[in-house]
């Protein structure tokens, strides 16, 4: 059986969860305070960012950017470690 990880759809998938995640918590962040804390965390990840529109956007990108990179990265580990 072949088990091989598509790396552009891992790649995509990735971006867009963890980019997804980021703008749902930065915009509950934003109205309701919950999890700021965690909107502390990315802001130290991704410079610039916080719970502002100005900044969930900021974060957004970091975020696509970064899961695309990493969902890439696993499934390019992933297919070379299961030939």
């Amino acid at each position: 059986m072949d088990h091989k990880i598509n790396t552009l759809g891992f790649a995509l998938a990735l971006a867009g969860t963890w980019g997804m995640t980021v703008v749902i918590v930065g915009l509950l962040g934003h109205f309701t305070g919950y999890g700021v804390s965690f909107m502390e965390s990315v802001d130290a990840l991704y410079p610039g960012s916080g719970t502002g529109p100005k900044g969930i956007l900021i974060a957004l990108i970091f975020a696509i950017i970064h899961g695309a990179i990493s969902g890439w990265l696993i499934a390019k580990i992933h297919n070379t470690v299961s030939d």
